[in-house]
């Protein structure tokens, strides 16, 4: 009887910690999101455009865990992990250009902080400009993807 006991307390204590380190594997350490130090320019820009209009960036860095370069599949650039709670971004975007690289830091934190959809706005689309082309038309993209932002409830859109 007190080993059947035992058991069930050693498998009730090992479920109750799983259950623990699972709902808090996604939460943040100490509200800072880890940044690989080739984006912090773009992502700090990024943050100073939203600042500059009205818009408080502090909710998305409180939640979101990382910003890393990481080898993704062909066809993609960077992409969002709601439920992890990171956006990976590519290496070889690294090599397009900053305008290239800046879009693509854009496009991401956009689907995070904001729910943007794909197609929404230039910077969202799914198709790749060239650096040429991004910068170019980079103040009017910019300016379309804040137009944008402005329609959207800023803080329900976080995981």
């Amino acid at each position: 009887m007190l080993l059947r006991f035992i058991i069930y307390l050693v498998f009730i204590l090992f479920i109750g910690t799983a259950l623990y380190y699972w709902l808090n594997e996604n939460k943040p350490t100490n509200n800072a999101t880890e940044i690989d130090s080739c984006l912090i320019d773009c992502v700090n820009e990024w943050r100073s455009t939203l600042l500059s209009e009205g818009f408080d960036s502090k909710p998305v860095f409180t939640s979101l865990r990382s910003i890393k370069i990481k080898k993704l599949s062909e066809e993609m650039v960077g992409i969002t992990h709601y439920y992890k709670k990171t956006i990976e971004i590519d290496p070889a975007i690294l090599t397009q250009g900053t305008f290239a690289l800046r879009a693509t830091i854009y496009h991401e934190l956009g689907h995070y902080a904001f729910g943007l959809n794909h197609e929404s706005c230039k910077i969202m689309s799914t198709t790749i400009l060239s650096e040429k082309e991004y910068k170019e038309h980079w103040d009017d993209m910019k300016n379309e993807y804040i137009e944008l932002i402005r329609k959207q409830d800023f803080e329900t859109h976080l995981p």
